[in-house]
C-alpha cells in the first residue's frame, strides 16, 4: 500500500518538475516565432506544438520519476 502512495506522490512531483523545465526550454523557442498575443487566441501550429510538447514532457517527467524510485 505504501508503494502505491509513494508512486503517486513521486509521479505528481516529477510531472510538476518536468513542466517547469519544459517551460524554461520552450519559452525561448516561442520567442523566436512571430506570435502576436496569446497562443490560445492566435491558435495555429505554434499552439499545437506547444501543447503537444508540454504534454509529452509532463508524461516523461512522471514516468522518469517513477522509474528512478522503482530502480
Amino acid at each position: 500500500m505504501l508503494g502505491w502512495i509513494l508512486n503517486v506522490v513521486v509521479s505528481i512531483v516529477g510531472a510538476l518538475v518536468a513542466v517547469q523545465l519544459g517551460e524554461f526550454l520552450l519559452l525561448p523557442l516561442l520567442m523566436l516565432m512571430d506570435v502576436r498575443g496569446s497562443l490560445a487566441a492566435t491558435g495555429g501550429f505554434a499552439m499545437y506544438v506547444g501543447l503537444t510538447a508540454m504534454m509529452l514532457l509532463t508524461l516523461l517527467g512522471s514516468w522518469g520519476a517513477i522509474w528512478v524510485v522503482n530502480r
